[in-house]
């Protein structure tokens, strides 16, 4: 028995996912939100909701209004870039959005102003997004 719970040890710390990266780009406006989740393959998934929590740093969900899947086909280029973040990014402002990055469980980039600097990483990604889930080109919040 214990051989065996040895072996499942190894074999499941060895598993080639167990490197792979993840981010979450949270964007707030209001009470509205949409989360994109996403890994260094591309795969993405992208939740619409609501939360009555405005100021947390941890998104809680209340209410999820739409989902979906697609593919980003730059989100190679988008971890590289983010990675080469070596301080963590806050960007205050007086606005009414809000946008959060993090890479797995760590925040690197927290905005309200969206500066150059911002905009050169999401960029990257921003073309791939379907227009429903890109916070900067839906017309839902309107």
């Amino acid at each position: 028995m214990k051989y065996l719970l040895l072996l499942l040890l190894i074999v499941f710390s060895c598993s080639p996912n167990a490197d792979k990266k993840e981010c979450r780009i949270v964007y707030r406006i209001g009470y509205n939100f949409i989360k994109l989740s996403l890994n260094e393959d591309g795969n993405t998934t992208a939740i619409i909701g609501e939360s009555n929590d405005l100021e947390n740093d941890r998104l809680r969900v209340d209410t999820i209004i739409d989902s979906a899947r697609f593919f980003l086909k730059a989100s190679g280029d988008f971890f590289k870039k983010l990675q080469s973040i070596n301080v963590k990014k806050v960007e205050e402002g007086k606005g009414y959005s809000r946008m959060q990055i993090f890479l797995n469980d760590s925040l690197y980039y927290d905005t309200r102003t969206y500066s150059p600097e911002f905009w050169k990483l999401y960029s990257i990604i921003s073309d791939d997004i379907p227009n429903e889930y890109n916070p900067f080109k839906t017309k839902r919040f309107e």
